[in-house]
């Protein structure tokens, strides 16, 4: 079944209406559907899910989430989950590339684009995933990006700051502890990285 490229639709309605005739989308649970459509509304972002969850083969992952029993309010921060998960094992590799002797460029490249392309999303479905600022944050690190990784670093120590304040989990994800200590760790690391970056 073809349909028209994602960006060409230029309301919700439209997004909506693409999502329930374009393979495998139209799968997918109308109402999670409409919860990915209202988070991400007009963010550039939505077409970037939207072609990563394809490319990646991720939108099964999804309809699995629906199987299991879908619950108002929680398909975004589940979505993001699943893609802080493939984002953070992304950075892990990048970690390792750049520290053998021969840089593989191309092999880094690679996995720094699906860093960008799940992390950052993860975060605009769920701007609790703590996991994906601090991924975000090393990679901007990694790469001797300072400016990028002090605003990602400082917008994460303040969001678990809020977290630790509110004497809740991280959040709904299942790839996130929900331990105190584990809150106190990634704080120490955002404030690792804005020191090591300054």
């Amino acid at each position: 079944m073809k349909t028209k490229p994602f960006h060409a639709n230029k309301s919700n309605d439209e997004r909506r209406d693409w999502f329930s005739r374009t393979r495998p989308w139209h799968e997918i649970d109308p109402q999670l559907i409409h919860e990915l459509v209202e988070k991400f509304d007009d963010d550039p972002l939505f077409e970037v899910f939207v072609i990563t969850s394809m490319k990646l083969k991720l939108v099964g992952s999804y309809n699995n989430i629906c199987k299991q029993g879908y619950i108002e309010g929680v398909g975004c921060t589940q979505i993001s989950g699943i893609l802080c998960k493939i984002g953070t094992s992304s950075v892990n590799e990048m970690s390792k590339l750049l520290q053998t002797r021969e840089l593989n460029e191309r092999k880094i490249s690679h996995h720094y684009q699906i860093i960008l392309d799940t992390l950052e999303p993860a975060i605009c479905l769920d701007d609790k995933q703590l996991l994906a600022y601090l991924g975000l944050s090393s990679t901007y690190a990694m790469i001797n990006k300072a400016n990028d990784c002090q605003r990602i670093a400082k917008q994460g120590y303040k969001v678990a700051t809020e977290i630790e304040e509110m004497g809740l989990p991280f959040h709904m994800s299942s790839v996130v502890p929900d331990a105190e200590q584990d809150i106190a760790n990634i704080k120490q690391a955002f404030l690792d990285l804005i020191e090591e970056t300054n």
